[in-house]
């Protein structure tokens, strides 16, 4: 099956279709509910017709496994408990390496507790959760019982060897082997997710494993060989040259790291194909995993009205966009937020329709507000091109004497400063009675006779300022100007 792309953001793959209005819907546009009583499994909903989407055969949304291997092996040092676990035990494996049935115990122990955390990092990645898990009773203590299923798989295996398969001759003993050692990882795999050492023995699931997931598993094999081999070629090439203190604190940490990097690896072939094998994957989890900006997009949060977050409305305005209908996006937004709009991008976009359907009684109304939170947001580029835009269409377009300070000031900065002078005295004419009014004749003033060169209409602010603001503390500063002039 091709890769189908959403029909509304073309660079990205598609996750639903809906049957309605036959769209095909990414993370980025879907709109994720709530859907039961305990509000354990999301709903997905078309933004176009608000009808619940079917799911696609989701396994080209995954990374496949051989693009991602330099992830594969940063993921045990990718997070604190994994990187404590690995070198934790090393250290008390190598402590307690010395002869005895004592250390044995303990050698066991410590081996044993890696071999748990391998398999639930197995299991979560399976799960689609591409980080290692917490050091949690979890991870290290519950279901321990699959560790001494493992050994008791090998034993199955060899005795089956040494009672059946040695009595058939060289060709058998050599069949068997290639037979075990291909279908191993899916023995392993089968116990980690189904924990039953049956089906994990049974020829019938360890053979139709590969043959349903093809030449990558296959590839998985290859790769897992190189992995079991990679202790031995450090340890030969690198480890023995160590001091000898070190040698064994690093030939446990190679084996710990590189069990933990065959396991995750093992749960992400059953992720990736998770479609071919029976397993189930939350989609909520891989959305998270995958596409966490989408997911945190799609969900209703805590401030939205009626169920309604503004994040959410900022996709289905997206929608109408794309589909033309402008004046459907603009009453939609009106209809659901009242104007009381606290995501900025759904701010932007609104006061961008306005200007588009140029509807401007109502981007002169709604300008403002936007404005204000443009300069606290220290967006100039966005401010300066919008009030120009304002302004320009109607010249009673008054924002806050605190939004045209700064704009002014920006434009001064941008080396514009007539327009800097136009905006501080539509400020001064605008706001008389504004405290911002003192500074903002001295500031013209510095720009008319630095900037403009126009230093009579310089003199004049000064007088006119210092006359008007005798107490105010720039006066002495607009004195001192004055008589430089």
């Amino acid at each position: 099956m091709g890769t189908k792309q959403c029909d509304y953001h073309p660079t990205q793959s598609a996750w639903w279709h809906c049957h309605t209005c036959n769209k095909t819907l990414c993370p980025q546009c879907i709109i994720r509910r709530k859907g039961n009583f305990q509000e354990s499994e999301s709903v997905f909903l078309c933004p176009n017709c608000n009808r619940v989407v079917d799911d696609i055969d989701l396994s080209h949304v995954i990374p496949p496994f051989w693009k991602r291997l330099h992830k594969c092996f940063v993921y045990p040092l990718s997070a604190v408990p994994s990187v404590i676990l690995i070198f934790g035990l090393a250290l008390l494996s190598s402590l307690f390496s010395g002869p005895g049935l004592f250390s044995l115990v303990i050698g066991f122990l410590l081996w044993a507790i890696m071999l748990k955390y391998a398999y639930e990092a197995l299991r979560t990645t399976a799960e689609g959760r591409l980080h290692p898990p917490p050091l949690s009773e979890k991870a290290l203590g519950r279901d321990f019982h699959l560790v001494f299923k493992q050994i008791f798989l090998f034993v199955v295996l060899f005795l089956f060897f040494v009672f059946v398969v040695v009595r058939l001759g060289p060709v058998a003993w050599v069949l068997f082997g290639l037979i075990v050692a291909i279908g191993l990882p899916a023995m392993i795999i089968i116990l980690a997710i189904r924990d039953d050492l049956g089906q994990a023995l049974n020829p019938v699931n360890f053979i139709g494993m590969p043959i349903r997931i093809g030449w990558g598993y296959l590839l998985l094999f290859f790769f897992l060989s190189i992995l079991l081999s990679a202790p031995g070629a450090l340890g030969y090439y690198f480890i023995q040259h160590m001091p000898e203190a070190l040698q064994l604190f690093l030939w446990h940490s190679a084996k710990n790291y590189y069990t933990l990097v065959s396991y995750h690896l093992m749960g992400y072939v059953i992720l990736q194909y998770h479609d071919r094998v029976g397993h189930n994957v939350d989609i909520d989890v891989l959305i998270a995993n995958i596409h966490p900006e989408a997911f945190s997009q799609s969900m209703p949060n805590s401030t939205a009205l009626a169920g309604d977050s503004q994040s959410e409305l900022l996709n289905e305005v997206g929608i109408l966009i794309q589909e033309g209908k402008l004046d459907s996006a603009i009453t939609e937004i009106q209809q659901r937020t009242a104007l009381a709009i606290d995501n900025p991008e759904l701010s932007d976009r609104y006061v961008q329709l306005l200007q588009t359907r140029d509807r401007m009684d109502e981007l002169l109304q709604y300008a403002p507000g936007h404005l204000k939170q443009l300069v606290v947001d220290s967006e100039k580029e966005k401010a300066m091109s919008l009030y120009l835009f304002c302004s320009q269409k109607h010249e009673d377009f008054v924002p806050s004497a605190m939004t045209l300070f700064k704009i002014g000031s920006w434009f001064n900065e941008n080396g514009q400063a007539r327009e800097a002078v136009k905006i501080f005295s539509r400020l001064i004419k605008k706001h008389p009675g504004d405290a911002l009014v003192p500074k903002t004749c001295y500031r013209a003033a510095e720009l008319l006779h630095e900037q403009l060169k126009s230093t009579e209409k310089a003199r004049n602010i000064l007088k006119t300022l210092i006359k008007k603001y005798p107490d105010h503390d720039i006066v002495p500063f607009a004195q001192k100007y004055l008589a430089s002039l």
